[in-house]
């Protein structure tokens, strides 16, 4: 229970730091941008200016018969206020993640991002290299289309997430590097 309370007066710490004319993708001081932040390893959000923990890490005892998934949520917070019209494109989206190996040293796990903006979802992946790697570059998507089946509109209130998954096939250190490193950027 205290960590919780804890939590929650990190939390509010944190977001009070958030100057209020920012709570929206429209704002043109952030210019669309929102960064993946952390305030814990369970507690994620997108944020208009880089705030939380710097990076959240952990590790899993996996092999190809038995793989192990991990899945973040960010939630936009402050939640959207005003009415948007979304871009026909997502202008980029970078990730930070880093693998280490217990044997073969760095390598990129496959992973699939789903970047959910209202009812519109638009799923990324990326197929992950299994042979070691001497230096990781973060996963970066620009230019891609989003999904408007829904139609172009983000109304006040409506959701706006992006959930990472990736998955592990041998024993592993993961680390998400947060903050600056991790963000997305669309031009509303």
């Amino acid at each position: 229970m205290k960590s919780k309370i804890h939590r929650f007066i990190i939390i509010i710490l944190l977001l009070s730091m958030i100057p209020p004319s920012q709570a929206s993708l429209t704002d043109d001081a952030n210019g669309g941008k929102l960064f993946l932040s952390c305030v814990s390893d369970d507690e994620c959000l997108l944020t208009p200016v880089p705030t939380g923990e710097e990076i959240i890490s952990g590790s899993v005892q996996a092999n190809p018969v038995s793989t192990e998934t991990v899945a973040l949520e960010f939630d936009m917070f402050p939640e959207q206020t005003e009415l948007a019209l979304l871009p026909d494109t997502m202008e980029e989206l970078v990730i930070d993640l880093r693998v280490q190996g217990d044997v073969l040293g760095l390598y990129r796990p496959d992973m699939d991002v789903r970047v959910i903006i209202g009812s519109s979802v638009t799923n990324l992946e990326f197929d992950g290299e299994t042979t070691p790697v001497t230096n990781t570059e973060p996963y970066r998507w620009t230019d891609e289309p989003l999904n408007l089946d829904s139609g172009r509109l983000l109304w006040p209130d409506e959701t706006v997430r992006i959930r990472v998954t990736f998955t592990l096939d041998r024993p592993s250190t993961w680390e998400f590097h947060l903050r600056e490193a991790s963000y997305i950027e669309l031009d509303i």
